[in-house]
């Protein structure tokens, strides 16, 4: 928490540095041309995507005081970050990790649960119908239906 604390000046606003140091060659920015930078439409290096892609390790490693902390100083509840194709953090919960207390975190911070994925154009929900997750997906509903 004291390292990613340290990624901001005294008033609050983002002091990264060289932007290319907060991102791993797995995801692509030490060579521009993987093709894992095309499939994330990531382009380059941006101040708004080292803050989501915390947030969303943050979250989806269970340290939510560190994903408030990111949230407060101007991550994206509702970003497109996934590990593997724009997305959302519900996704990548929902596909990947089946962690209910990450995904509730997620609703009680106004997630946008009607995001749909790149490229089968479906919310998290339909994700976990479509893997065979129907808790998952009447669970997904009923946090939608709180909303409403």
């Amino acid at each position: 928490f004291a390292r990613v604390k340290s990624w901001f000046d005294e008033s609050g606003k983002p002091a990264l540095g060289d932007l290319a140091n907060h991102h791993s060659p797995a995801n692509g920015f030490s060579n521009p041309e993987a093709p894992l930078v095309g499939r994330l439409q990531w382009g380059e290096p941006s101040v708004q995507h080292v803050l989501d892609t915390a947030l969303a390790w943050a979250v989806i490693n269970n340290h939510f005081e560190i994903a408030d902390f990111l949230l407060g100083h101007g991550a994206d509840v509702n970003t497109r970050w996934s590990s593997h194709e724009p997305s959302s953090i519900m996704h990548e919960l929902v596909g990947f990790h089946k962690n209910y207390e990450a995904m509730q975190f997620l609703v009680d911070r106004g997630i946008d649960l009607t995001i749909v994925d790149y490229r089968w154009r479906s919310t998290a929900q339909g994700w976990a119908s479509y893997f065979g997750d129907e808790k998952m997906a009447q669970w997904l509903e009923e946090a939608q239906q709180r909303r409403k």
